[in-house]
C-alpha cells in the first residue's frame, strides 16, 4: 500500500503518479500484495523495494516528481514491509495529516461497521427508526441507511459550484461553520437540508447525508458502553490495532450535543498519520482480522465495500469503501462512488469508466472531494514494475528548493508505528 499526503488543492501530481486529485491532502494508497501474519503484536518490517517486486527506480521517480507537488510524506508498503518510507522537512512519522473526505470512511464508514458488528444497526434500516423527526415525512422516511452511505438518499450537498464555503450562506454556509445547536452540521442536515430527488433514484454526493448517517449511528449505540463514534473507534478499532492515540484524531475534535446525543463530524476533520492510516488499511484488507482477533467479521466487510447494487454504481453500505469488480479482495477506498466505479472498470478491464464529477481517464482522474485510496494491486497498469519514464536523476528541482532525499533504507531509524 503507498500513502501520499500532499497538501495543495486542484493541483495534479503528475504523470508518474498513478491518479491525480486535486484536494488539499491527498493519501493515494495502493495495496501491492497480499498481507498475513500469526498472533501476537503486529510491526512494520522493512525490505528493499527489489526484494518485493517493485522498481527501485520507478518508485525514486514518483517520490521525486510529489516532493516536487509540496508532497509531505509517502509510505508504501507491500506485503506488510515498508519499501518506502519519506518525509517532507518539518513532517515525521507521527506528524498527523488532515485527511479530508477520508474521514468519511475511516470515521463515517468503519464506526457503522462496528455499530453493525453489535447488531446495533443496518443497512437496511430506515434512517426514520432513528431519526423521529422523518418517521412523518413521506420521502425521508423512505431513506435508508444504505441510501445515506451510498450518496443516494436525495439529501442536496451542502455546495454551490466550486463556491468557497466561506461564501455560502443559509443552511449551506452554516454547515460548514460548525456552529453550536440549533444551527450545528447535524439538525441542519437533518431539518433543513432539502431532498432533490426520490431516495434511491440517482447519486449525489452529499456530505449532510454521511452526516445524518452518523447521527443514525450514534443513536443506534446511545445504549452501549461506547456512546459516540470517536469513542468507538478509539475502544474497538484504533487501540486493538496498535494505534496510539497521539497519532489520530476526528470530527474536528469537537463534540455536538444534540437530542442528548454526542455527535462527532463524519464528512470530514480527521488526522490520521500516514502509519495509522496503514494500519486501518491492513486490517480491512484482512477483512477485520488483527492477528489472530477478529473485529468485525468478513459478512460486515464485505457489505461495506461490496458493490450496494445502486444507482452510480455506489460503494457498499458506505462510499469510501469498494471492492472492485473483478472479485479481488483489498478495498478501494477513495472520495466517492464514481471514482470507485472508474478504477474499478480500470482494474477489470484495463478501461477507464466516467461518471459524474469523474471525467478523465485514469491516470488523469480529478475529483473535487477527498482522498483517494487504491487496492489492490494494479492488474492493468502493474505501474510499480514499469521502468520510469524519465531517468530519477532527471527529475526537476523542487521548485527551487533543495532536493529531497530519497525513501528510507530497510534499516533506517524511523520514529511511529
Amino acid at each position: 500500500m503507498c500513502v501520499v499526503v500532499n497538501p495543495q488543492r486542484r493541483e495534479a501530481l503528475g504523470a508518474q503518479c498513478p491518479c491525480h486529485v486535486r484536494l488539499p491532502v491527498v493519501l493515494l494508497w495502493a495495496c501491492l500484495g497480499i498481507v498475513r501474519g500469526g498472533a501476537g503484536q503486529f510491526e512494520w518490517q522493512r525490505a528493499t523495494p527489489e526484494s518485493q517486486g517493485v522498481s527501485p527506480a520507478q518508485l525514486e521517480a514518483i517520490r521525486e516528481r510529489m516532493a516536487t507537488k509540496k508532497t509531505r510524506a509517502l509510505l508504501v508498503v507491500r506485503n506488510d514491509r515498508i519499501v518506502c518510507e519519506w518525509y517532507a522537512p518539518g513532517v515525521n512519522a507521527t506528524t498527523r495529516q488532515g485527511t479530508a473526505s477520508l474521514a468519511k470512511a475511516l470515521v463515517g464508514g468503519l464506526s457503522l461497521a462496528v455499530a453493525m458488528q453489535d447488531g446495533k444497526i443496518s443497512p437496511a434500516d430506515p434512517a426514520a427508526r432513528f431519526i423521529p423527526q422523518w418517521r412523518s415525512d413521506p420521502r425521508k422516511a423512505k431513506i435508508t441507511i444504505r441510501h445515506l452511505g451510498s450518496h443516494t438518499s436525495g439529501l442536496e450537498d451542502a455546495e454551490a459550484g466550486n463556491q468557497p464555503h466561506e461564501q455560502l450562506t443559509g443552511w449551506k454556509g452554516d454547515f460548514w461553520k460548525r456552529l453550536d445547536p440549533p444551527r450545528d452540521p447535524f439538525t441542519l442536515a437533518r431539518d433543513e437540508t432539502p431532498m432533490i430527488f426520490e431516495a434511491g433514484t440517482k447519486f449525489q454526493y452529499s456530505n449532510p447525508g454521511i452526516e445524518t448517517m452518523t447521527y443514525c449511528v450514534t443513536a443506534a449505540i446511545r445504549d452501549g458502553e461506547h456512546k459516540d463514534a470517536r469513542t468507538l473507534l478509539r475502544e474497538r478499532l484504533l487501540r486493538p490495532i496498535g494505534v496510539p492515540d497521539a497519532e489520530w484524531s476526528a470530527g474536528y475534535s469537537k463534540t455536538f450535543s444534540v437530542d442528548d446525543l454526542p455527535l462527532v463530524a463524519s464528512w470530514g476533520g480527521a488526522a490520521f498519520t500516514p502509519r495509522a492510516t496503514a494500519r486501518l488499511g491492513r486490517l480491512v484488507l484482512r477483512e477485520g482480522n488483527w492477528e489472530g482477533r477478529q473485529l468485525f467479521s468478513r459478512e460486515i466487510v464485505r457489505l461495506v465495500t461490496a458493490d450496494a447494487g445502486l444507482i452510480g454504481n455506489c460503494a457498499g453500505v458506505t462510499t469510501n469503501f469498494r471492492r472492485t469488480q473483478s472479485g479481488a479482495r483489498a478495498p478501494v477506498i477513495n472520495c466517492c462512488s464514481s471514482c470507485q466505479a472508474l478504477i474499478s472498470s480500470w482494474f477489470a478491464t484495463g478501461k477507464p469508466w466516467s461518471r459524474g464529477r469523474v471525467n478523465r481517464p485514469f491516470g488523469r482522474m480529478m475529483c473535487s472531494h477527498g482522498i483517494t485510496i487504491i487496492g489492490p494491486a494494479f492488474s492493468s497498469s502493474r505501474w510499480w514494475k514499469r521502468p520510469p519514464t524519465r531517468p530519477a536523476s532527471s527529475s526537476p528541482a523542487s521548485n527551487g528548493r533543495p532536493r529531497k532525499t530519497s525513501c528510507a533504507k530497510p534499516g533506517a531509524a524511523t520514529t511511529g508505528r
